[in-house]
């Protein structure tokens, strides 16, 4: 698996560190983000003799490429959108998720990658050894104690969904727990800021997923990567058409444990914004995984974007969350 997909990481000759964004990228370059940065004062500090400071937000990280990094701000004609856009022969160093896995099976050396072992062993009777990757700090071995365990698995949709339910076993037998109060409090405040929502909703969404929750003590997060991968940057267009928030009913949610997730959708109700026959949800951030483990009715708030098939001229709006202030809010009751 040699090509740069979601939980890769890369380096730059500058030492600064990103993490790969999706599975689609233009010839020759890589769609990723800045996560790892060379700061003086960081609180992280490399084999490599560099001390870094990690950026926590999407914000923050496109602040940074903006003012460091303006070299690689591209419009993108296919995505409509400015994002990083590394050229493959800037990278002096790739991170590999399954190569890392391998290493700490083999030989695990502190607390933080020996629950890390632990918990890839518990996977290894449902999935290979090689669909399993360890991605965020402790691929690049810059974790601290109090890490969290960041797992992608690269899998056929049938195995995937497999491994999902082997989760639901594992949560029902108390090997995985729900989010604890302590690690919710804490990733609320991150996450609140990009993702307006309020505290009970947030309790309530994130203490029925699989996907991330407590291991040991341990916070984890899994990303579900469907593999084979076959490229598919320029075979659409997408063109934002602007903010609009709607109640929606979800009608499929196969690829809802994927990232990307994707929901297939009918309006029930327009409530702002622009108003288009939106189908479908989209999103490449984990926070809008398994949204239907609360509800299938939902208020959402995105990006209305119109997508056309290059290649059978066809075309269909969806509504991307992903961007700072998009949500989506569980109707439990009418």
């Amino acid at each position: 698996m040699n090509n740069l997909i979601e939980g890769y990481y890369i380096m730059l000759n500058n030492h600064v560190i990103l993490y790969v964004k999706g599975n689609d990228h233009p010839e020759g370059k890589v769609i990723a983000f800045p996560k790892y940065v060379p700061d003086s004062h960081g609180d992280r500090s490399s084999k490599w003799n560099v001390k870094y400071k990690k950026l926590l937000t999407i914000s923050e990280q496109l602040s940074y490429v903006k003012e460091k990094l303006p070299q690689y701000l591209t419009y993108d004609l296919y995505l409509d959108t400015k994002i990083p856009e590394i050229p493959t022969k800037d990278i002096k160093k790739i991170f590999n998720p399954i190569e890392r896995s391998r290493e700490i099976l083999h030989d695990a050396t502190d607390d933080v990658e020996k629950d890390c072992r632990e918990f890839i062993s518990k996977l290894l009777h449902i999935a290979n050894s090689d669909e399993i990757g360890i991605s965020g700090s402790i691929l690049i071995k810059l974790h601290r104690e109090s890490s969290d365990i960041d797992l992608v698995i690269y899998s056929s949709m049938e195995r995937l969904w497999r491994i999902y339910n082997e989760l639901e076993s594992l949560r029902h037998n108390n090997v995985i727990r729900s989010i604890d109060k302590y690690h919710l409090k804490e990733n609320y405040m991150l996450k609140h800021v990009e993702t307006p929502i309020d505290f009970s909703t947030f309790k309530l969404i994130e203490s029925k997923k699989l996907l991330d929750g407590i291991f040991n003590n341990r916070r984890y997060f899994i990303r579900l990567v469907r593999y084979p991968i076959e490229n598919n940057y320029g075979k659409t267009i997408c063109r934002k058409l602007g903010w609009s928030v709607v109640k929606v009913e979800i009608l499929d949610d196969y690829e809802s444990i994927l990232t990307p997730c994707r929901y297939k959708v009918r309006v029930l109700e327009f409530l702002d914004g622009i108003r288009k026959n939106i189908v479908e949800l989209y999103s490449h951030r984990g926070r809008f995984c398994e949204l239907t483990r609360v509800s299938r009715k939902f208020i959402v708030k995105g990006i209305v974007e119109k997508v056309v098939n290059r290649d059978k001229d066809t075309q269909y709006f969806r509504l991307y969350l992903g961007y700072s202030g998009s949500f989506a809010i569980p109707i439990i009751s009418e």
